[in-house]
């Protein structure tokens, strides 16, 4: 399975060059000039329009690019995600990596707001996943995905958050491998369902919409 989501990411890639007459970088590049003037430079494999602007994913990172008209939404994702209660060792271990963690906010020159959310490994975008399997996964991918999904709204009900965005497009999925008991592993090997975006319309349980 590991495989075939190379294969999606190689069959993109391979789209793209037949659309140019271009042997370049197929990727899309993203440009970045922050306030102080630096430009940076980075190829994603994916591009996406979401309401509220763009989400960019790279081999490392996800990039939320968001409007500066909608800086409320850009300040809720940073108020929401920067500090996700351990309560439980267990239930953190089963919840740490689907929650996003941002290595870097900024505005830009531009006035559009950024976050960076870093990979924890080699995940997908869920659409990519389905749109390549023409909408079906085995039901052994299926039954993990909600599995984790119940862990997440388990959790967040116990820390008084709401996400209200659980959306195909905010999920991204990492299939692991099967980890025999009292084998050794890697987050690499761990079969993970990242809850990535949507964290712009996340409220407190006690907060309105």
């Amino acid at each position: 399975f590991i495989l075939q989501q190379h294969i999606i990411m190689l069959y993109r890639q391979a789209l793209n060059q037949l659309g140019n007459d271009s042997d370049e970088n197929s990727d899309t590049l993203l440009s970045i000039t922050d306030l102080s003037g630096k430009t940076s430079q980075y190829y994603c494999h994916y591009a996406y329009d979401i309401k509220i602007g763009k989400m960019y994913v790279t081999e490392k990172n996800i990039i939320y690019v968001i409007n500066s008209a909608y800086k409320k939404y850009y300040d809720n994702y940073i108020e929401k995600t920067k500090s996700f209660p351990k309560l439980d060792k267990n239930v953190w271990k089963n919840i740490e990596y689907s929650l996003p963690k941002v290595s870097k906010h900024f505005q830009t020159g531009e006035g559009n707001w950024v976050i960076f959310i870093d990979k924890p490994c080699r995940i997908y975008p869920l659409r990519e996943i389905l749109n390549y399997f023409n909408g079906k996964l085995k039901s052994e991918y299926v039954a993990s995905i909600l599995t984790r999904l119940y862990n997440f709204v388990c959790y967040t009900d116990l820390v008084g958050l709401q996400h209200n965005g659980i959306t195909l497009d905010n999920l991204f999925f990492a299939p692991g491998r099967t980890i025999k008991e009292g084998e050794s592993f890697t987050v690499d090997d761990m079969r993970i369902v990242g809850i990535y975006g949507g964290w712009f319309f996340a409220t407190w349980s006690d907060e309105k919409l």
